[in-house]
């Protein structure tokens, strides 16, 4: 069975142009998007040259080592960052006028729930603060606490929930107000493999019935594989987009996705780009002095030291 195409970075204006033709904007286009972070050590180069087109209802994973600027591109489409090279523009609109007209919804790694308020009042904080009467806010709970499988849990407190309960919350209340694009930053990532991976089998769902858009961050590459439309591969810094892999796999994928042979072909043309880069070495790269097989190093065979 021959593997999955690996793409390089779309050319944005041919996509755009593509996206015309059906009257949508694309959720998020990028073209030469750059962060240049100015120090007293100096300048360092965070993000640079990043070309790449989101459509609508896509889920699309951001996967590379710590430091690639995965999270930064991220913060870029969030408006937490302004960029210093390049264009950006979330729903056709620059990012402040995307995050003022509320488009989007972040998802952190951590829940960020204020323990002294309920269930409820965490989920329905950010409508709270827009101003919606309380009985929609209350109706918006009870649906999206249903929707993530949370019903009967609205009085409980933040302290009373496992984290996986918890970042159920958090990205309930990322839906709340109804935005086209979530934004998710490593959601899992402090959570243990089985909580993680119902949790993938639970957003998997989610997205299927919402047809949200969805960025999602992680540096686990059977994670990306088994969520994803495409992967976009980033290198080390600075950085930049090696390859854009898309992930040939039916839906829903649930527990058996692994064991299909496109699955561990994805996986394999991303690891491939990580070896390639030197983010990953093969076995036989890595040697600690004076260790030997058996762990004493040259006096373990009798010699000296």
């Amino acid at each position: 069975m021959s593997g999955p195409a690996v793409l390089g970075s779309p050319a944005v204006s041919t996509v755009l142009a593509a996206d015309r033709t059906t009257g949508a904007p694309p959720a998020i286009a990028a073209a030469g998007l750059g962060l240049t972070y100015r120090t007293a050590g100096g300048e360092v180069v965070a993000l640079t040259g990043v070309d790449l087109v989101i459509e609508p209802g896509a889920f699309v994973a951001l996967i590379g080592p710590s430091g690639c600027g995965k999270t930064t591109l991220l913060r870029l489409v969030a408006d937490l960052e302004t960029p210093t090279a390049g264009s950006l523009l979330v729903e056709g609109l620059p990012p402040r006028e995307a995050r003022l007209a509320r488009r989007y919804g972040y998802v952190f790694q951590a829940p960020a729930l204020y323990p002294w308020r309920t269930v409820e009042a965490n989920l329905t904080l950010p409508l709270e603060i827009m101003g919606v009467p309380k009985a929609e806010r209350s109706e918006r709970a009870r649906r999206y606490l249903k929707l993530v499988d949370l019903e009967g849990f609205a009085r409980n407190y933040p302290w009373q929930l496992s984290g996986g309960m918890q970042q159920r919350v958090s990205i309930a209340r990322a839906l709340s107000f109804d935005p086209d694009i979530l934004l998710m930053d490593e959601p899992f990532g402090a959570l243990d493999a089985l909580t993680r991976e119902q949790l993938r089998i639970d957003l998997e769902e989610l997205w299927l019935a919402t047809g949200k858009t969805v960025l999602f961050v992680t540096h686990a590459i059977d994670e990306a594989v088994a969520l994803a439309d495409r992967v976009v591969v980033m290198g080390p810094r600075p950085g930049k987009i090696e390859r854009i892999v898309p992930v040939p796999l039916a839906r829903p994928r649930g527990l058996g996705a692994r064991r299909d042979a496109a699955f561990a072909a994805v996986v394999e043309a991303i690891t491939k780009v990580f070896l390639d880069r030197g983010v990953l070495h093969g076995p036989g790269r890595t040697r600690l002095a004076g260790v030997g097989r058996s762990g004493g190093g040259a006096n373990a065979r009798g010699g000296s030291a």
